[in-house]
This record gives C-alpha cells, sequence and structure tokens, in this order.
C-alpha cells in the first residue's frame, strides 16, 4: 500500500516521505472503520474500492500547500459514506444510514 501511495498520490520517487505515508493509511483506516467499514476488509487493503479510498485520503492530507485538498477531502468522504453503506464492506452491527 505505501508504494502505491507514494506514487498515485504523493507522486514521489523518494521514500523520504514513508514515514509520513505511513500515518496517512494508518489515519485511513481509523478513520474508515470509525465510520463503519468492517476492519477485516481493511486490514488486508484487496478491494480496489478500499485502495482507492486510502489513496484519495492521502491526496487530501499530504503537504501543506495542497491546492486540491478540499477537492479530495469531499471526494474520500464520498467514498466512505459509499463503502459504510455497502453490505460487503460494511461491518457488523452498524447501520448503514447517511451521515
Amino acid at each position: 500500500m505505501l508504494d502505491m501511495v507514494r506514487k498515485a498520490a504523493a507522486r514521489l520517487t523518494t521514500n523520504h516521505f514513508d514515514d509520513e505515508l505511513e500515518l496517512l493509511i494508518a489515519a485511513a483506516k481509523d478513520d474508515l472503520a470509525r465510520q463503519g467499514v468492517d476492519k477485516g476488509v481493511l486490514r488486508y487493503e484487496k478491494k480496489p474500492l478500499v485502495k482507492l479510498a486510502i489513496v484519495t485520503y492521502c491526496k487530501a492530507h499530504f503537504g501543506l500547500d495542497n491546492p486540491d485538498s478540499e477537492k479530495y477531502r469531499a471526494a474520500y468522504q464520498s467514498m466512505a459514506d459509499e463503502l459504510r453503506k455497502s453490505a460487503g464492506y460494511r461491518a457488523e452491527g452498524k447501520p448503514c444510514e447517511t451521515r
């Protein structure tokens, strides 16, 4: 996942920011779990929709001078909402109502 985020979200060719990117990946997973996405789905990072949500979260939060941050935050939140409402992604016992 780190390699994908480094290339797709941050567009980096160096590993200089890997600690920050690892933190963002973990924060994205925590945020998705907090919103009701199943932790088992997040643990293995196999599903393309989960990968895309994590990459988008990282795009929104990486760098202090990101002019597209709000656009990516809105896109991430939309993805998180859809994942939370989908049966294959929703945490057991969590309702699927909208926020």
